[in-house]
């Protein structure tokens, strides 16, 4: 209606449109990432199969498997995780949100750190169910490396 042609139009909506930032999921290393046999409207990313589902599932140390942990750990704690109380926490640790939930069945606290430094968290004894760059956890006193993560159940 405006008299573009479609060539024009393509062109014109393609800087509006979230195809953009958006590639196909990789499933597989083979072609297309095993998303298609045919013609992808969207091409994939140039670096797929690093991180194609199938290769992601044999690393241990992958967002699958850390994924796949978080969704049995809340379903193992879900009185704690969605039904308990929710309460921040103040470490005295600047660039961290750390939050406790409780419920009658038990405590955990969420402790993530934002920033490039060592950071220390006075926490009280517990186990670690899941976490990223811990660096050290002993006498409740847990240490995260730079941008580190862990859900301790207390």
């Amino acid at each position: 209606r405006d008299g573009l042609t479609p060539e024009e139009a393509l062109h014109g909506v393609s800087r509006y449109s979230r195809d953009n930032a958006r590639v196909p999921f990789p499933w597989t290393t083979g072609e297309n990432g095993g998303f298609t046999t045919g013609t992808p409207w969207l091409k994939c990313h140039p670096d797929y199969k690093e991180f194609a589902a199938e290769e992601l599932m044999k690393d241990e140390n992958s967002i699958y498997h850390w994924d796949k942990n978080m969704i049995r750990i809340r379903s193992d704690y879900k009185d704690i995780l969605v039904e308990g109380s929710f309460a921040p926490i103040d470490f005295g640790v600047e660039k961290c949100v750390c939050y406790s939930r409780t419920s009658e069945k038990g405590k955990m606290v969420s402790i993530n750190s934002f920033t490039p430094e060592l950071t220390e968290y006075a926490c009280g004894e517990g186990k670690v169910l899941n976490g990223d760059g811990i660096k050290s956890y002993e006498n409740g006193v847990l240490t995260l490396e730079p941008f580190g993560c862990a859900l301790i159940l207390l």
